[in-house]
């Protein structure tokens, strides 16, 4: 048996057939921003992909999102408010839907990787989006906690796009590290600044430096928090490696408690975008 998993993000879709916890064939589409395309191509995904044994649909999608309803509630970088995604879905395919918070997807595809039970997973790209494994099970609290990316680290910081001030995402994103890039270059696109870091270029290097000391505060935030095993970074700002994981582990052990560091390691994901494809399959299969 098989399953489709989407992962939904702010600009594209990665929809994949998932069998024994192995992607097997993925596709990648754009993320449309009117709702009617956005709903058109999710389909299409599901129509290319659809195999004969199927065991379900998952989607992971930006919060916050209602898991119980399925409804896609009021993601800060997509235009879309309270969309009935699973009811949507209902309509076309007769199987188990699961829709869920695309990083808390991450984080459960991860414990999976990592066979690890207190895990939290960070996914740094367009926002900041978080899940968190608690013995072994996702935390949602009451349907939309773990939102760490929207932890205010700097009361007097930029408006967000969730509407408040100084989130955690505001300060280590793909639009934080554009920020800073700009204090240190007159003007330069992500590409370019990704061609300057790959050269070791010293300020390209110095950027992602004072990224990673933002990072280190939510860190700090997170182990004492939390008090995981493992604290694991995926999405497209983790690529920048060591510059960014350095750092942001030397702010935390000069924030966090001691005990609360004592085995708590801070990785790269080795699933990538993987991994939420992977957490979506075994919440589907978890399902009743």
């Amino acid at each position: 048996m098989s399953v489709i998993a989407l992962d939904i993000g702010g600009t594209k879709i990665a929809a994949a057939i998932v069998k024994n916890n192995k992607v097997v064939k993925k596709i990648i589409l754009p993320t449309k921003k009117n709702v009617n395309e956005f709903l058109q191509e999710i389909r299409y995904a599901i129509e290319i992909l659809i195999p004969k044994n199927l065991e379900g649909i998952g989607l992971g999608v930006p919060g916050p999102v209602d898991v119980k309803k399925g409804i896609l509630v009021s993601p800060p970088n997509l235009p879309f408010k309270n969309l009935k995604l699973k009811e949507h879905l209902k309509k076309h395919y007769k199987t188990k839907i699961v829709v869920e918070n695309d990083a808390n997807c991450a984080a459960f595809g991860e414990s999976i990787y990592w066979k690890c039970k207190n895990l939290v997973c960070l996914t740094l790209g367009t926002g900041l989006g978080s899940g968190v494994v608690i013995d072994g099970k996702l935390y949602s609290g009451e349907g939309y906690a773990a939102e760490i990316g929207h932890m205010v680290i700097n009361f007097n910081g930029p408006k967000c796009h969730c509407g408040n001030y100084g989130c955690l995402e505001e300060y280590v994103s793909t639009r934080a590290l554009l920020r800073i890039a700009k204090k240190r270059y007159r003007k330069i696109s992500i590409k370019e600044f990704i061609k300057r870091y790959d050269k070791g270029e010293k300020k390209a290097i110095a950027c992602i430096e004072e990224l990673g000391y933002y990072l280190g505060i939510g860190l700090a935030n997170i182990a004492n928090i939390f008090n995981p095993e493992i604290i694991v970074l995926s999405g497209g700002i983790s690529k920048f490696g060591k510059p960014l994981v350095n750092a942001a582990i030397k702010e935390m052990k000069a924030r966090a408690f001691k005990v609360m560091q004592k085995n708590l390691r801070v990785v790269i994901s080795k699933l990538r975008e993987d991994a939420a494809l992977i957490g979506l399959a075994n919440l589907i299969r978890k399902q009743k």
